[in-house]
């Protein structure tokens, strides 16, 4: 009989919350559609089948079955590879060429050895590994080795985002909101990796194996926590994720007139007519209004929103209208209308733009965002 103990009900949490997340990050249409999608939940499910591996280090599983404590392994060279190529899915809209899955090369390869030593390494083998009897420098020389592949995927991480950064205009607050919420993410794997190679060395220098490899799986634990953090955001705080364009997709402009700077002007001029005029109380506006305003030809003014504000027309003007809507629900003589009331005083046209266009900017309905704030 197994006995649970506070680990292993850990686990089981971990194991039923990671079945949930996947099950409704899987299951949500719109999120099946966003770019990375399948690495994250491919991500998703190898933390679920490496926790429920952890099960077989109780006794008496452990002495049965040992081979299935190599299922939480799955994770060691997968876990940088798939968390990088979904953060370069999100800085782009385009579709990852072929050539970048050479990334999850080492992953396979790991796969491939993990399958052999399950089919050519006696259990007795096995189970003097786990239990520090022999090896143990091969054990922790390993260890390294991962530790050490996700240290470089996490800087990866860390210079892609920053690559990103200087190549976009960053003006928009919640632009700076989205890559804030990244560089959060990045650093905290970062961090949690050379944490770990700390304890790994600790443990190799003293020959002690619990210190470095008992503690090596609360590093991990942390790292499925992340996943699963990242993937509740995606389904909960679209708007964290809703990054400007990618500098990738400004080729379609390659043939337009306008500099860096004039782009820079005419979004300054734009942001100036919404501050001054506010054009977007307008429910009738069109991106033909400012053009002559702007002097300026429909492909041009495009291009302003695109690359100068990191959306289109509409997406800016909702933008807007949403902040101008949270201002007028403080306004004492608008309390006595409805929200959808006080929506059309803010430009909305209809009930259903307006929720959606709130939903995706704000990452919540209007009723949650304004409970949730008082």
């Amino acid at each position: 009989m197994i006995t649970l103990t506070w680990s292993s009900l850990l686990v089981l949490f971990g194991i039923m919350l990671g079945v949930f997340l996947l099950i409704s990050f899987s299951t949500n249409k719109e999120i099946r559609e966003t770019p990375g999608f399948s690495y994250l939940a491919s991500l998703l499910a190898i933390i679920i089948i490496g926790q429920c591996g952890r099960f077989f280090f109780e006794e008496p599983l452990l002495s049965e079955w040992p081979k299935f404590i190599l299922l939480p392994d799955l994770l060691l060279f997968s876990f940088g590879p798939l968390l990088y190529l979904y953060f370069k899915s999100r800085f782009s809209k385009e579709k990852l060429a072929r050539r970048e899955l050479w990334h999850l090369l080492p992953m396979v390869l790991h796969w491939i050895s993990l399958i052999l030593i399950v089919l050519g390494v006696p259990n007795e083998a096995i189970l003097d590994m786990v239990k520090g009897d022999a090896h143990i420098n091969l054990l922790y020389a390993g260890l390294m080795i991962s530790m050490a592949f996700n240290g470089v995927y996490a800087y990866w991480i860390i210079r892609l985002i920053r690559t990103y950064e200087t190549e976009i205009d960053r003006t928009l607050s919640y632009a700076q909101e989205s890559l804030r919420f990244f560089r959060i993410t990045s650093w905290f794997y970062l961090s949690d990796v050379l944490f770990g190679i700390l304890l790994i060395i600790l443990g190799w220098s003293q020959q002690v194996f619990l210190t470095g490899v008992g503690i090596y799986g609360i590093i991990w634990l942390f790292l499925s926590g992340l996943a699963y953090y990242l993937a509740f955001c995606a389904m909960s705080m679209p708007a964290v994720f809703q990054l400007p364009l990618s500098p990738l997709e400004k080729t379609k402009y390659a043939n337009s007139s306008l500099t860096d700077k004039q782009i820079r002007l005419l979004k300054t001029k734009v942001d100036m007519l919404m501050t001054s005029r506010k054009l977007h109380l307008n429910n009738k506006l069109k991106k033909a209004d400012l053009l002559a305003e702007l002097d300026i030809n429909s492909r041009d003014l495009s291009r302003v929103f695109t690359e100068g504000f990191g959306m289109n027309f509409f997406e800016y003007i909702n933008v807007h209208r949403v902040q101008e809507f949270i201002r007028l629900v403080e306004e004492e003589q608008y309390k006595h209308l409805s929200l959808i009331g006080i929506a059309e005083k803010a430009g909305f046209n209809s009930k259903a733009t307006f929720y959606k266009a709130f939903k995706e900017i704000i990452g919540e309905s209007p009723r949650e965002y304004f409970r949730n704030k008082g």
